[in-house]
């Protein structure tokens, strides 16, 4: 085994390297797809916690409320256009969207205009509040 394979880091390191990646770059926009498949329950746990704070805070800076969905979303139409093929779901858009609506739960965020939020949600992420 070569020096180069033993540093190499493993699934689920990369993958927590990636997220803190777009995390420290200040990203407008982070797309993740897949992003609990290699880490553990802790990390996944973790991992839901700062994606609420980052959409609490998007509503406080924007003034707007942010609605999300489920992280498996797009699990859950791959399973739901194979249930269609095997016609186990509807078979017309409104049934599809229906069923998704039944299925999952939004989560609504708020603003709550409060710099308290922001100093607590940089405490909560291990930053210092500025």
């Amino acid at each position: 085994m070569s020096a180069f394979a033993a540093t190499q880091p493993n699934a689920r390191s990369q993958q927590i390297i990636e997220i803190a990646k777009a995390l420290s770059l200040e990203a407008r926009i982070i797309v993740m797809d897949e992003p609990t498949a290699a880490l553990s329950a802790a990390e996944v746990a973790r991992l839901f916690d700062v994606t609420a704070t980052l959409r609490q805070l998007t509503a406080d800076a924007c003034g707007l409320p942010v609605v999300a969905g489920p992280v498996e979303a797009s699990a859950l139409g791959k399973v739901l256009v194979q249930a269609r093929a095997l016609r186990a779901a509807p078979a017309d858009l409104a049934g599809m969207r229906a069923l998704v609506r039944a299925s999952t739960r939004l989560r609504h965020f708020h603003p709550t205009g409060s710099p308290d939020r922001w100093q607590a949600a940089a405490r909560s992420l291990g930053q210092p509040a500025g």
